[in-house]
């Protein structure tokens, strides 16, 4: 079983380059963090995935101006993953 303290860590969104901060970087507090129930059982990152809820933005505010959620732009975008028939 693992643990995780979603208070000391940050999510941040929009970093290509960790020398400076870019147009489209956001970092949020992270409010809770769901491990998939079987994660690494099995072969090596198996079931390697978790859900994040993100909280308030801890740098500012965003690109648009909002003081929270997630704003898509060019460098910022969702993740996709395979159909279910992949498997």
């Amino acid at each position: 079983m693992y643990i995780w303290w979603p208070q000391l860590f940050q999510f941040r969104v929009g970093d290509n380059d960790i020398d400076r901060v870019e147009d489209e970087e956001v970092e949020f507090e992270i409010d809770s963090i769901e491990i998939h129930p079987d994660f690494n059982v099995g072969p090596y990152l198996n079931n390697d995935i978790a859900i994040i809820t993100i909280g308030n933005i801890t740098n500012g505010t965003s690109m648009t101006g909002e003081e929270s959620g997630i704003n898509f732009g060019d460098y910022v975008g969702a993740a996709c993953l395979p159909p279910e028939s992949f498997w």
